[in-house]
């Protein structure tokens, strides 16, 4: 226990996507630590915050940077920002595509798991530059939205990772004014003094460095 090598850890995500960033770490972090359990909820950001806050979670790992009074955060892994849309929509066929090309384009965005990031990144982007764009806050999972883009209701925004969840119907494109890469945090609480949780915290640091310069290895 002492080593960290015995336990629970319980741990707040967005979502899990096969070959993602936290689907490596949690099975890098099985494969040293065999015997601690990984209890996963999913939730977002605000619902993962409160969790660790009154200690019902030991970490939670969110979209963006995140400063919080009285928790802990750290930058642990970067991502591509890209936009979906349909393959029959106009700027699909664009060499290249601006955030001022999105502002007149009906954005779905997610109620659940990174979806209020999605929302406020778009507010952000167009602010003092253009006008915001229609968004659509949506009751639905991850393969709904996805549908929806095929059919052209409209379009969102994803990282790069995950590119292998889109079906057919549906593309990706850069945003060619889109500066840097979208951070994403672990955040825990300052009284948390578990030597389990610091070995997952290490490991994500390991990991995410890695990363930075490869970022398709896969860390196993």
């Amino acid at each position: 226990m002492a080593r960290g090598e015995h336990g629970a850890l319980r741990i707040g995500v967005h979502g899990l996507i096969v070959g993602g960033f936290l689907e490596r770490l949690l099975d890098r972090f099985r494969g040293l630590h065999a015997e601690v359990d990984l209890c996963i909820t999913e939730g977002t950001a605000r619902e993962t915050q409160i969790q660790v806050r009154e200690d019902r979670l030991d970490v939670a790992f969110m979209a963006c940077t995140q400063e919080i009074p009285d928790l802990h955060s750290r930058v642990v892994w970067r991502d591509r920002l890209m936009v979906a849309m349909s393959e029959t929509h106009p700027l699909a066929q664009h060499g290249r595509i601006e955030w001022k090309d999105l502002s007149a384009e009906t954005f779905l965005a997610r109620e659940s798991g990174t979806g209020p990031q999605v929302h406020g990144l778009i507010v952000v982007r167009a602010a003092g530059k253009w006008p915001v764009p229609n968004i659509l806050r949506l009751a639905a999972g991850r393969g709904s939205l996805l549908a929806m883009i095929a059919a052209g209701q409209g379009m969102s925004l994803f990282v790069a990772e995950n590119l292998d969840l889109v079906p057919s119907g549906v593309v990706a494109r850069e945003i060619a004014d889109e500066s840097g890469t979208v951070a994403f945090s672990a955040v825990w609480s300052p009284y948390n003094q578990s030597k389990t949780l610091r070995n997952l915290l290490d490991l994500a640091m390991k990991v995410g460095r890695s990363a930075l310069f490869d970022p398709a290895a896969q860390p196993r």
